[in-house]
């Protein structure tokens, strides 16, 4: 008997997992038709949703013998065996709530379509505005694309899914049905609701939009346009012994610099200095550099050039 009890462990247990797996969907969808009753009760309510993140099944068997004999003096009197034997098996799962504001603003805008779609309330003042809710979730931000033209574009289920029809009933007392166990039913407050045949379907779409609330964050806003780099040019300058622009022939010392192209000006086959014209100068009027490169003095020639600049202006 112990022997058979060990061997048949694990197949009790690979049976229950399979079937506390199988809870999950009925976890979710009953989340849902309870929601979907109490927002037939009130349209302006707040949801609630919990999902398990995780959970454990156990089997255990035991067995237990006991055996004595009884003597008196030499004869033997009798003999005793006693044996006990049981299994233990638990399930348990660890839900946790969403309390994000934002995720339940999502699902309370996700009911509220539903129920808008079923003829069961009516469009609200706008604040909080359910489109825009929805369309920053899907798609990053409020301008640009609609719910449905994203649901086109990339295949998800989305709440442009739901279909326009009534696709569960609803009443103070559910129906009574021949075969009450397979009869989905959620219930809050005196008001219940039940799946019409066909809407499973239904269903189905509004809890998978659910889970995406509960389990995703927000999508990424799409990332701003930026301006291509400017482009830049070698900028050869020419310069005479005492550090003055001049001629390439004339050309005491020649240095290069890489500057943008929309600060260029001049020809670049000119043989000479291409300068960058500084703000607030005249058209036309460049000025050389104050000072040659290797001191720290003005030049008479920069000094007298700058004076005739400032005469000018």
């Amino acid at each position: 008997m112990v022997v058979l009890t060990c061997g048949c462990t694990h197949v009790q247990l690979r049976k229950n997992t399979i079937r506390q797996s199988e809870t999950l969907t009925d976890i979710y969808e009953q989340q849902v038709l309870d929601n979907l009753a109490m927002f037939a009760s009130d349209p302006g309510a707040l949801p609630f949703f919990a999902f398990p993140n995780q959970g454990g099944t156990d089997v255990t068997d035991s067995f237990g013998a006991d055996g004595n004999l009884s003597f008196s003096s030499d004869t033997f009197t009798g003999a005793g065996l006693a044996g006990a034997g049981g299994r233990g098996m638990s399930e348990s799962w660890t839900l946790t709530p969403v309390y994000d504001a934002r995720r339940l603003e999502l699902m309370r805008a996700a009911y509220q379509q539903v129920m808008l779609n079923a003829g069961c309330a009516t469009i609200e003042d706008g604040c909080p505005d359910n489109d825009l809710l929805l369309r920053q979730f899907y798609t990053g931000t409020v301008a640009g694309e609609s719910i449905g033209e994203f649901t086109q574009r990339t295949g998800r289920t989305t709440p442009a899914c739901f279909q326009q029809c009534k696709w569960f009933g609803c009443g103070p007392k559910p129906p009574k049905h021949k075969n009450s166990t397979c009869c989905k039913v959620g219930g809050h407050c005196g008001t219940y609701v039940w799946l019409l045949p066909g809407g499973q379907r239904e269903l189905t779409k509004l809890t998978l939009v659910i889970l995406d609330f509960a389990f995703n964050d927000a999508a990424a806003a799409p990332p701003t346009p930026v301006d291509p780099p400017e482009s830049t040019v070698n900028v050869t300058k020419y310069f005479s012994a005492d550090g003055q622009p001049t001629t390439k022939e004339a050309a005491h010392e020649v240095r290069t610099e890489v500057v943008a192209q929309s600060r260029v000006v001049g020809g670049a086959g000119d043989g000479m200095n291409i300068y960058e014209v500084p703000m607030g100068m005249k058209s036309g009027l460049t000025l050389p550099p104050l000072a040659p490169a290797n001191t720290n003095v003005l030049s008479p020639r920069g000094i007298e050039l700058q004076q005739r600049y400032l005469q000018r202006r």
